[in-house]
């Protein structure tokens, strides 16, 4: 529906129901994605560091399990609620992208907005980025306090960082049309 949206110029094909999913993929489920990610950066400090945190039942209970319930559950469950069962009257325009705006976005307050562009997509990608060199200098001086020759013109090492970066930066290249947005957000609330 995006890409039709994108060719066309509207929404095609245009119902109430796909309007609805359209949005839950594109908050929801966009915004797990991203909870993901942010603590699946977390847990490699975890286990490559971290690794008595995960030994036991309880421990990996605790920093295992029921942060990745969290994260993978909670933005669904937002998003699931906020556009499927929050009171508020639906209107949906084939003109606009995801059928216009979101119903409870005219009935929240505006606060909310703000919340929900910070703690549900800047804070993640930032400490996504902040994790991940944090993660790839920590993995150097470790590995030079080892005495172990770093060459980077190893296969397994040079494979190990260009990942990392790669996850990296592909999560800080949407952030920076978020940034940009949530600029002209504040000066036109001025």
């Amino acid at each position: 529906m995006t890409m039709g949206y994108s060719r066309l110029g509207f929404v095609s094909p245009f119902s109430h129901s796909l309007c609805l999913l359209l949005q839950f993929i594109n908050f929801g489920i966009w915004y797990g994605g991203i909870f993901l990610m942010f603590w699946t950066s977390v847990e490699r400090h975890i286990l490559v560091f971290h690794s008595n945190l995960v030994r036991t039942t309880q421990k990996r209970l605790l920093f295992h399990y029921i942060p990745l319930l969290f994260f993978s559950l909670y933005t669904p469950i937002l998003y699931f609620y906020l556009i499927f069962l929050y009171p508020c009257n639906h209107v949906f325009i084939d003109s606009g992208v995801r059928c216009g705006k979101m119903c409870y976005a005219n009935s929240l307050a505006s606060w909310f907005d703000v919340y929900d562009s910070i703690v549900n997509y800047i804070a993640p990608l930032l400490l996504i980025a902040i994790f991940s060199i944090v993660f790839i200098v920590r993995f150097v001086k470790q590995r030079r306090r080892l005495q172990q020759a770093t060459t980077w013109r190893q296969y397994r090492n040079n494979r190990f960082i260009s990942t990392l970066i790669s996850i990296r930066e592909i999560m800080i290249v949407p952030f920076q049309s978020t940034f940009f947005s949530l600029i002209q957000y504040f000066i036109d609330s001025l």
